[in-house]
């Protein structure tokens, strides 16, 4: 453990001093006297609920690719209705959609594809090789034969390199249990029937770091009827950038 701690110091006082902190959504107008994280909506048939700030995963450094909102449906209704991730978007202020991605998606995004998800026969097949996750932190040695350490992010164009060559190139390829973090995590699709809540991650590719705090962004999703199609209603969030 102190040789990790001490390999890491270099990028630790590096964070610090950059004061890098990563900027994440707030609810625009939370409920009084409640979590200023939560924001809710209600309609006719469904009522939401959703909360900023709840990624304590392993994989923490998602959150710099990703925008991860922990929504719960409850279907207040008469009628079962649809949970599809093609009518959940986050739009922000110049009407730019950004769609819900599924779980696999994000995985196949970072890793190349999804290594393990499968139950059944086929369980533990994969598409490629299976590592395991990397220690807390990787090595990378600059010209002077100095070393830093990186903790286990994708990789990021910010260090290749910011020294000359020659370094050594980092790639851990496919993470397993970065992988089911994700996969478990995320909001299951399929039919919720009246009087059943889902609940889950909803990820949305979009980077906040070169974002201005107090830009707003809203969360749109439409609820179809489970038979029929029909859009029954949309509910709508608003949420600003909060460093």
């Amino acid at each position: 453990m102190a040789f990790y701690l001490r390999r890491c110091i270099p990028i630790v006082m590096a964070a610090l001093l950059a004061g890098c902190a990563v900027p994440g959504l707030r609810p625009t107008d939370p409920p009084p006297g409640e979590d200023p994280s939560i924001a809710r909506a209600s309609g006719e048939s469904a009522s939401l609920v959703a909360a900023t700030g709840q990624w304590r995963h392993g994989t923490r450094w998602l959150q710099e690719y990703f925008i991860p909102l922990k929504g719960s449906l409850t279907n207040s209704g008469d009628e079962a209705l649809s949970v599809r991730y093609q009518d959940i978007l986050l739009i922000d202020e110049a009407n730019r959609q950004i769609p819900a991605l599924s779980p696999r998606e994000v995985v196949e995004i970072l890793f190349g594809f999804v290594p393990f998800i499968e139950t059944g026969p086929a369980a533990g097949k994969a598409a490629g090789p299976l590592r395991t996750c990397p220690p807390l932190c990787a090595s990378m040695t600059g010209p002077l034969g100095f070393q830093i350490r990186l903790g286990p992010y994708p990789y990021d164009p910010f260090w290749d390199p910011w020294w000359p060559a020659p370094y050594d190139h980092w790639d851990w390829g496919p993470c397993v249990e970065m992988a089911r973090e994700i996969l478990h995590a995320g909001l299951p699709e399929g039919d919720v029937r009246p009087g059943l809540m889902v609940s889950g991650f909803l990820y949305f590719k979009e980077s906040l770091e070169e974002s201005e705090e107090g830009k707003v962004y809203r969360m749109s999703w439409r609820l179809p009827a489970a038979g029929s199609g029909q859009i029954m209603e949309t509910l709508e969030l608003r949420f600003v950038v909060a460093f």
